[in-house]
């Protein structure tokens, strides 16, 4: 299969002294950023996907019938990330999940969709002497992407995943 280059840019801001940035590290920098975002991509649409699996296994029980749910109702560009998490939640509380699982599911997937968000419309900068993530959550934020913030997405991710799979 081909693999594609597509135009980016690396952006950065001015250091207030005016001395230079190391080109290698905020171009290194860059490149980490996109094959982690890359990640988080897929991953939160894998997980999504699950999610839409349990409810039509839920919903649907004749296997010709599960296409043409799938079809019209779970795939459809309507039934979002956000809408697949409610339904599951309503589902899960339905059949007598704890209180305390419920929320923590809620917090995780909440999360999940917050970082996949972030990362897929923010602008990552190389900020002075640290790399930032800029994008708009109910407010305008910049979040600091270093180790431990790819620490804390791989957490959330890998439990979110565990999760859902034991759904």
């Amino acid at each position: 299969m081909k693999i594609i280059k597509l135009p980016k840019h690396a952006s950065f801001e001015m250091k207030p002294d005016g001395s230079i940035y190391d080109t290698y590290k905020v171009r290194d920098n860059h490149i980490a950023y996109s094959e982690n975002a890359r990640e988080v991509i897929f991953s939160a649409a894998t997980i999504e996907g699950m999610l839409k699996d349990y409810i039509t296994n839920f919903f649907v029980a004749d296997e010709g019938k599960k296409e043409m749910f799938r079809g019209v109702v779970i795939l459809s560009d309507s039934f979002s990330f956000r809408h697949a998490t409610r339904a599951a939640l309503e589902i899960l509380e339905s059949k007598g999940l704890e209180k305390k699982q419920l929320e923590e599911l809620k917090e995780l997937l909440f999360k999940v969709m917050d970082y996949r968000n972030a990362l897929t419309h923010g602008h990552p900068l190389q900020k002075h002497d640290k790399f930032v993530c800029r994008y708009y959550k109910n407010k305008q934020r910049e979040d600091e992407v270093n180790d431990a913030y790819w620490e804390s997405v791989e957490n959330t991710f890998h439990r979110a995943y565990g999760f859902v799979a034991k759904l």
